[in-house]
């Protein structure tokens, strides 16, 4: 544990340095990385978007009001050169209830290759160790595979099977020109709170992934930043105002604008955007 020593007496400038730099907490004003994964040279990295995420009020089903915060997220993919990512999930942990998340599935423009695949068979009779061949033949088949990225995200259990945290996973199984993505996802996470005036809370990160590459893979294993599983700790501050704002209307016009960037990020691309109904937990305050 790393301490600091109170030095309010002889140096108050030092004294407050030395206490914003314990403390770490996510402002309001800037947006912050909540953690990351290196994948050789390639990497993963998860965004808040502080300022434009909302705080406030929402209404539950008895008719109190509750804490909420609506999270703007933002998945960042960086791949040099021959470092192509050929998928990634991860967690994100939060000590509130993850109520909805959007979008819950979204998929990239279908490549569509024809694929024609021959076995040929060639018969043989064996007697007495003498190798008689038989008439040959083949078999031919051609069908055609539809290939694209796909993503989703979902509020998912934590150890004591509170929906606490969020579940995201992307997958790539495009081929050639098409098969690097590097295009930002953006989502909205809605959190409500146990606690009617939430204290900066701990969010926990956790991402795997794999590359296509089997040589960049191999170089994984040596690459001296190579980050462990669990990606960091982040701490954020709750920016409520006074009177608090009201969120009960509010998610779906974030909904839209989260749809929005994701097709403006996609600019060459058509996108297919599946929408679910949120995955309530029975325990949901």
């Amino acid at each position: 544990m790393v301490t600091f020593r109170k030095y309010a007496s002889k140096d108050p400038a030092l004294h407050a340095a030395q206490t914003k730099l314990a403390t770490q907490v996510v402002t309001v004003d800037q947006d912050r990385s909540l953690g990351g994964k290196q994948l050789a040279r390639a990497k993963i990295d998860i965004c808040m978007r502080t300022s434009l995420s909302r705080w406030g009020n929402i209404t539950n089903g008895s008719g109190g009001q509750l804490a909420c915060g609506l999270l703007l997220l933002q998945l960042r993919f960086i791949q040099p050169h021959d470092y192509d990512i050929r998928s990634a999930d991860g967690t994100i942990g939060f000590p509130a209830f993850v109520t909805n998340v959007h979008p819950q599935n979204m998929a990239g423009k279908p490549q569509t290759n024809k694929v024609n695949r021959t076995v040929d068979l060639k018969p043989e009779v064996g007697a007495s160790g003498i190798q008689v061949g038989g008439i040959g033949g083949s078999l031919g088949r051609e069908f055609t595979e539809e290939l694209r990225w796909t993503f989703q995200a979902y509020p998912d259990v934590d150890e004591n099977r509170d929906y606490k945290k969020l579940y995201w996973g992307w997958k790539d199984n495009q081929k050639g020109n098409q098969g690097s993505f590097t295009r930002p996802i953006n989502l909205v996470a809605e959190l409500r709170f146990a606690e009617a005036d939430p204290d900066p809370f701990q969010v926990d990160v956790d991402i795997h992934g794999s590359l296509k590459s089997k040589k960049a893979a191999f170089k994984r294993c040596f690459y001296r930043l190579a980050q462990p599983s669990k990606e960091g700790i982040v701490h954020i501050s709750p920016n409520f105002k006074t009177p608090r704002e009201a969120l009960d209307n509010l998610m779906e016009q974030i909904k839209k604008e989260v749809e929005d960037a994701n097709l403006r990020a996609a600019a060459r691309e058509y996108m297919d955007v599946v929408l679910l109904p949120p995955q309530n937990s029975p325990g949901h305050p």
